[in-house]
Parts: C-alpha cells; sequence; structure tokens
C-alpha cells in the first residue's frame, strides 16, 4: 500500500473513486470541483491523501478541509490516509464526516475515542430521485414563496437562526465565536447560490440550503424553521421547493442525513420521499 498527498492531475482518478460512494462523498467531490486539490487554507479547500494498492488503484481517500474537519471514504488504508491528511495540513481536527464505521476507524486512530464531543453518533442517510418528489400542498398556496434572501436579511435574521441551528442541532455553545462562525456561514452559502428562505406573506419562516451539489446531486442540510412557527410544515415546504430548483436545472438526487432521534425531521423527510438507505456519521469537537 501507498500513501500520499494529491495534487493537481489526481482529479480524474479521485473522482472516479468517489463517484462510486456518491451518497457518502457528496461533499468531498461538492469541494473538490468548487476548490480543487492545493490546500491553501482558504474555504472549501482541504489536504487530500489518498491510499492505493499495488496497482495503483485508490482504496481511500481523506480530506483534512479547511474548517478542521476531516472527510472519509473508502476502506484500505483509510487511517494512514486520515492522519497522514492532518500531518500535513497541520490543522486541529475538528471532526469526522463519512460512513459511520469510518468516522469510528479514523477517531480511534487519532486517539479520539473518548474526547468530549458537541456532536456525537450515527445519523441516519436518506435519498431521494428528485422525479419521486412529492411537493407539499403548502407550496400551491399565493401567500407562500422560496426566493434567496437579501443581503439584510442574511445579516439580521439568517445568523441568527444559524446560531439556533449549532445549539439545537449541532450540539454547540452559543459564543461570540459561534455567532462570528455563523454568520461566516451564511455568508458563504448566499455567495455560492446555495440558501433559500420560505416566507409567508412578508414573514421569513425557515431556511433551507445545501451543503454540497455535485455530480447530477444535491445534499440538503442548513435546514431551520423559526420558534414560533415550527409544526406547520415550513421547514418541508423549503427544502421541497429548493428541491425542484434543483430538478429544474439537472439534478436528478438528492441527499441528506438526520440524527435517529430527530423524529419530526424523519417525518418531514419521509413525506418528501426521502427513504432511509444506510447511515452517516458526524462527531463534531
Amino acid at each position: 500500500m501507498t500513501v500520499r498527498v494529491l495534487v493537481p492531475g489526481d482529479e480524474a482518478a479521485l473522482i472516479e473513486f468517489l463517484s462510486a460512494h456518491l451518497e457518502t462523498s457528496l461533499m468531498l467531490l461538492s469541494n473538490i470541483e468548487r476548490a480543487g486539490l492545493v490546500d491553501r487554507g482558504e474555504p472549501f479547500q482541504a489536504t487530500y491523501v489518498a491510499s492505493f494498492d499495488g496497482a495503483g488503484a485508490i482504496t481511500a481517500v481523506a480530506g483534512h478541509s479547511w474548517n478542521g474537519n476531516v472527510l472519509l471514504q473508502g476502506d484500505v488504508g483509510l487511517e494512514q490516509a486520515a492522519l497522514r491528511a492532518a500531518e500535513v495540513s497541520q490543522r486541529r481536527v475538528r471532526g469526522f464526516l463519512g460512513a459511520w464505521a469510518q468516522v469510528c476507524r479514523a477517531r480511534r486512530a487519532f486517539g479520539l475515542e473518548a474526547a468530549p464531543a458537541a456532536h456525537d453518533g450515527a445519523e441516519l442517510l436518506y435519498a431521494l430521485p428528485l422525479a419521486e418528489l412529492q411537493v407539499p400542498e403548502l407550496l400551491s398556496r399565493s401567500d407562500v414563496a422560496l426566493r434567496v434572501p437579501s443581503a439584510a436579511e442574511a445579516r439580521d435574521v439568517l445568523g441568527g437562526w444559524r446560531v439556533g441551528y449549532h445549539v439545537e442541532i449541532l450540539g454547540s455553545v452559543r459564543t461570540p465565536e459561534l455567532e462570528q462562525q455563523a454568520q461566516r456561514e451564511i455568508d458563504g452559502q448566499l455567495a455560492t447560490g446555495r440558501l433559500w428562505v420560505l416566507a409567508v406573506g412578508d414573514e421569513l419562516v425557515a431556511m433551507t440550503a445545501f451543503n454540497a451539489e455535485a455530480r447530477g446531486a444535491v445534499q440538503v442540510g442548513g435546514v431551520f424553521t423559526a420558534p414560533g412557527y415550527r409544526g406547520r410544515g415550513y421547514a418541508r415546504a423549503a427544502v421541497a421547493a429548493s428541491l425542484q430548483l434543483a430538478r429544474a436545472r439537472g439534478a436528478t438526487r438528492s441527499f441528506l442525513f438526520t440524527g435517529e432521534n430527530k423524529r419530526a425531521a424523519q417525518r418531514a423527510y419521509t413525506a418528501l420521499g426521502f427513504r432511509v438507505i444506510g447511515d452517516y456519521g458526524l462527531v463534531l469537537f
């Protein structure tokens, strides 16, 4: 087995390997297509390391991202690739993302099994062929619309919602640093055209985003309904409307993951046509 840092020129082999595991590789693929293989520590960039078998075929990949998260895919040599990626990037490991078994393996390799995590556990992985999307009746109302938020809304409303998402969904503690991080994330999603709000009349009631988009697939994430508007189907409508937009521009599949204890979210996604196809690991320190 050979382990080495990936460089420009390795894209074709890497994309071919990851595309065979699209449901758990979409974030890797999206980041690579957007930011390439060179790591300068900028958003969406990562240090990518792969393990190769004796015939030169990739068997595992790890990307230590600009935000400290290690994205994982593969089997043989997975631990070695992850450790090497972190060694080269010289960034702190802030989390692991990938299939649950792979996340557990990488966490053990780093000696972080007992390290306390803000979010720690296996998530349910869902998939939906977009031709089978079930559109909620709510979207037929003339006063309900999905749209891109304004810069003022992103600053004055959505940054706070993103903090709420981190606290409620990811287990983060509210701090000034988290507020700054949340605003950067909202600004980044807005800049890349992957963020929408659902409005009822003049009121913003929910937001949704795509964490990743590549190879004709989108990964839904960052879904949040404002307190006071919950239980009315707004998040489900927001996700459905965003997937209609994705389908109109050529996407054919969607994936997402949610916690095993998030019953309301599970019901909403199932109502849209999503079905569980496996698991996904999300560990954030």
